[in-house]
């Protein structure tokens, strides 16, 4: 995941350095948008492969400990992250 988290904070810079110019470039700024979430999502699949290995080398009693924790905010959607600013 480390290059792709490299590669993704390059873009950002990138991006907020396309919105400093005099003139931002509309179509320069969307497509490094979407070059960044295309790494996101890339992150994500490589998030839900690796969650998948882990439960299938667990227990059954394990794999419900796994899922429990997972759905009290530590692995799994959401990644444990609260609402955000934006969605209060």
């Amino acid at each position: 995941v480390k290059p792709l988290r490299d590669k993704m904070f390059s873009l950002k810079g990138d991006l907020k350095l396309l919105w400093l110019e005099k003139n931002p470039n509309q179509e320069k700024i969307m497509a490094v948008q979407k070059e960044i979430r295309n790494l996101r999502d890339q992150m994500e699949d490589k998030r839900t492969t690796h969650q998948i290995a882990v439960l299938n080398i667990l227990t059954p009693e394990q794999q419900a400990k796994y899922k429990q924790f997972c759905t009290r905010g530590g692995f799994g959607p959401g990644h444990g992250r609260g609402p955000g600013m934006m969605n209060r």
